[in-house]
């Protein structure tokens, strides 16, 4: 699953940092899945998220 995100609020690389790392950790919290931004590394007000999900069961991949 990929999101376009845009981060308004964000006015530096650092910002953009601090609250995608936040996101992905939540994400790993709550869903046990992983997060990796996979574009636009360089741009502070937008990011590309793709996250993952592994699982022995079909059903449970799904669900999440």
């Amino acid at each position: 699953m990929t999101w376009e995100l845009h981060l308004a609020a964000s006015q530096s690389l650092k910002d953009k940092r601090h609250v995608l790392k936040s996101l992905k950790d939540r994400l790993h919290n709550r869903f046990n899945v992983s997060a990796a931004e996979t574009a636009h590394h360089d741009l502070w007000q937008r990011a590309e998220l793709t996250v993952c999900v592994v699982s022995t069961d079909r059903g449970h991949a799904e669900r999440v």
